[in-house]
């Protein structure tokens, strides 16, 4: 390493085309890029000068117009006043005859062709005409006046002021177009008009620097006046403005034609030269960009170095020669390593960034370079540790691709470093999660299994010792207990229990989507052997039938002697009925119509003991709910048959509000009855307490459907504690109480699809709510259902 070792043709060219100078490559480009600016520059320059010369002869074009208009407003002005001095030293009052100081006028001013005098009509008396031009009398006496002159002729008279006219031409007449001036006279009946010529009143103009190019000429409302030789010129600069004493629609106008360089044959051709310099330099341009975009695309595609990857890639990037030698390296290599560009291009291997331990398996690797040139192109990765500058370590991971050109010649090889050191850190993090997870799972009482694909070639991904006991290693127990599971209702597909088959125990699945450690999605199954319980639970609920049906008999037997008191009464009633009915026959007084009444009050007090009877035997048979459209009056008299004994023994009433309208209920009446009754009692019971006398049935239906019955009582009231617990199986405040009777209450209306709630009334006591579904309603629902 002490000698610089010969560089490689391929070496070199690789080097050059890496440090090569964009301004070099680009110098031809650049040249033409030049001489189209100066082109461009010349042309501006000929523009702005053109602008600039055009810019001054219009503001001295103005300068003339104005002084022209100066003259031409004094000389009017001028020779009005001579005129008005003239005509009024007129003597005779009908005719017109020249004299010195007109004669002066017409000398002096060659513009003034005649001068005649009118009456107040307008009708011309005599006229006197310029003697130093030689033409014929326009105005002949006791001719009028034209329409044309007559308008102004009455403006001068009603404004007695000198009017000039808007200027106008005759046909077949020489010297137009003309101007009349109108000069007011101290006799209303005569006036003085006066002719002029507009080419005279121009020609007459003192201006020293008009020029051969610069001429003048009146307008009217736009339209030109007086022909000038040059004002059929193509392009003429003009300045047009109204000459006071002249009416406002009456401009002179002052024109000269553009400069002559844009009409001269010069400009002509050195615009087309211009023109095909341009065109010359665009298309050479054009051919030289096109060659050197087709090299550059060329190089980039084999060479992907400096600022494409410089700014494409957040990694490390370095391209060496075949020798070794760091040919190019990125700002993100140099910020990983920690040395500068230029420290990091023309290191040799072993480079200051390999470590030393690993200096010998390194430079075999990178010796197999050689391989690569064989394998045309096939990246090979390598891992180590790198040091930085700054002697800290970081897992570094190497793409290597050799760099070829169109012919297939070996360039050079390009280097992707990525620091690996985060990423490992977390794999391993990961990892150590993945075990304690592992760990934890293989603890746990259930069985634990996670499959992947399941719908596609399932394979377990993970089965704790419980999973494998029982279902195997395979995914078949998996798959059948999640068929199981799809088989529930949707609300118990993800919480649920289903009976195994094949190991015959009832099982709680757990059924849940997650992803596991490489992204894709995964089904979690967490089963629980149950059955024990579920043994438990059965046997529970047998106890509890067997104590519903105690406490069925129990409240017969409470009640049984409050029913033989019931059945005393009609018995009473049947010995009085058939003791008057005999005592009548006796004495011959027994008709048939007596008979008749007092064996019909017989039948229904019997009637009434035989209701009596059915109903105990009802309460305490215990079937199954036998569910029919019920009316709910029926409902109401069948609890209120055992409730008004248990009412009369403690002297209360129980107040009934039922609407007529009310709709069926769909339930057993039996049970619903006994709910009815249940309810009843307890509120009696709890409103003794307090002294109250009554209690109330309130009966609705509500917006759903729903018939909702109300037990209001005036009692105590209910604590939080008996709110908590009413429903609980064995809870009473009595204390003779099973506590299992709101509990079989709660039972068979969820039989029924319903419930029954309680709650503190703002008053004092307490309401106890039962609320069912009416046949309307649970017909409706059930085609909802299906």
């Amino acid at each position: 390493m002490s000698s610089e070792p010969t560089h490689s043709p391929t070496s070199d060219y690789l080097l050059e085309l890496i440090q090569s100078s964009p301004a070099a490559k680009n110098r031809p480009r650049l040249l033409v890029t030049l001489l189209m600016i100066l082109a461009a520059l010349f042309a501006v320059i000929v523009a702005g000068s053109y602008a600039i010369t055009s810019s001054r002869e219009s503001e001295y074009l103005t300068h003339i117009s104005r002084l022209v208009r100066e003259q031409i407003g004094t000389r009017m002005h001028s020779l009005s006043q001579e005129l008005v001095r003239a005509t009024g030293s007129t003597i005779d009052a009908t005719k017109l005859r020249p004299g010195d100081r007109m004669r002066e006028l017409f000398e002096d001013y060659h513009e003034l062709l005649e001068i005649s005098r009118l009456n107040a009509e307008g009708v011309v008396q005599s006229s006197v005409p310029n003697p130093f031009i030689f033409g014929e009398i326009t105005r002949r006496p006791n001719s009028r006046l034209r329409p044309h002159s007559m308008r102004f002729f009455k403006q001068g008279q009603s404004d007695f002021a000198v009017v000039f006219s808007e200027p106008y031409r005759i046909e077949n007449k020489l010297g137009g177009p003309f101007i009349d001036i109108f000069i007011p006279n101290t006799n209303p009946a005569v006036t003085y008009i006066a002719r002029l010529s507009v080419q005279e009143i121009t020609k007459h103009t003192d201006i020293p620097h008009l020029g051969l190019n610069r001429f003048a000429y009146f307008t009217l409302n736009g339209v030109p006046m007086a022909e000038h030789p040059l004002a059929e010129t193509p392009r003429l600069h003009t300045v047009a403005a109204p000459v006071p004493p002249f009416p406002l629609t009456t401009e002179l106008v002052m024109a000269t034609p553009l400069s002559s360089f844009l009409t001269s044959k010069f400009f002509v051709w050195a615009l087309i030269l211009f023109i095909a310099l341009l065109g010359s330099l665009l298309v050479t341009l054009a051919v030289m960009i096109t060659g050197k975009n087709r090299k550059e695309d060329m190089l980039e595609s084999r060479i992907l170095v400096q600022k494409t990857l410089n700014e494409a890639f957040t990694d490390g990037i370095t391209v060496t020669s075949m020798t070794g030698r760091i040919l190019y390296a990125n700002n993100a290599f140099a910020a990983m390593t920690g040395y500068s560009v230029n420290e990091l291009q023309g290191m040799r291997p072993p480079f200051k960034f390999w470590p030393p331990e690993a200096y010998e398996q390194l430079s075999k690797e990178f010796n197999e370079l050689e391989r690569l040139k064989i394998k045309e192109g096939i990246p090979k990765d390598l891992s180590y540790q790198a040091i930085r500058n700054d002697g800290t370590r970081f897992d570094c991971r190497v793409e290597r691709r050799p760099m070829f050109d169109a012919s297939g010649r070996l360039l050079g090889i390009l280097f992707i470093h990525m620091d690996d050191t985060a990423k490992n850190r977390a794999e391993a993090s990961l990892k150590r999660a993945q075990e304690s997870f592992e760990r934890a799972i293989s603890t746990m009482d259930a069985a634990v299994s996670v499959l992947a694909h399941p719908n596609d070639s399932p394979q377990i991904l993970f089965a704790n010792k419980r999973y494998t006991d029982n279902f195997g290693d395979g995914p078949e127990g998996h798959l059948r207990i999640a068929a199981k599971m799809h088989d529930l209702p949707p609300s118990e597909q993800s919480n649920g229990e289903v009976f195994d088959d094949q190991t015959g125990h009832w099982l709680y699945v757990k059924a849940r989507t997650i992803g596991w450690i490489d992204g894709e999605s995964a089904e979690l199954l967490t089963i629980t052997d149950i059955s024990e319980r579920r043994k438990a639970a059965l046997l529970l609920e047998e106890q509890f039938k067997k104590a519903e049906q105690s406490a069925r008999l129990i409240m017969i037997g409470e009640t049984a002697s409050s029913i033989a008191h019931e059945i005393n009464q009609p018995l009473a009633a049947i010995q009085n009925y058939a003791s008057a009915a005999q005592m009548l026959n006796h004495n011959n007084k027994l008709n048939e119509a007596s008979a008749d009444e007092a064996f019909s009050k017989i039948l229904r007090q019997t009637q009434r003991m035989r209701q009596i009877v059915q109903v105990m035997r009802s309460s305490a048979k215990r079937s199954e709910p036998h569910m029919q459209a019920t009316n709910v009056a029926d409902l109401v008299d069948g609890a209120m048959e055992l409730a008004l004994i248990t009412a009369r023994k403690l002297k209360m009433k129980i107040n009934v509000s039922c609407p007529k309208d009310i709709p069926k209920v769909l339930c057993d009446s039996v049970l619903i009855e006994q709910v009815l009754l249940n309810l009843l009692r307890n509120a009696m019971e709890a409103s003794v307490p307090t002294g109250a006398k009554s209690v109330q049935l309130h009966i609705e239906e509500s917006a759903d459907s729903m018939i909702i019955f109300k037990v209001i009582d005036h009692g105590i009231g209910l604590s939080d504690e008996v709110l908590a617990n009413l429903f609980t199986p064995f809870f009473s405040t009595k204390s003779s109480g099973m506590g299992i009777g709101l509990n079989i209450c709660r039972s068979i209306a969820e039989t029924h699809h319903g419930r029954i709630t309680a709650a503190n009334n703002p008053d004092g006591g307490a309401t106890l709510t039962l609320t069912l579904q009416s046949a309307k309603g649970a017909l409706q629902s059930s085609f909802g259902m299906n």
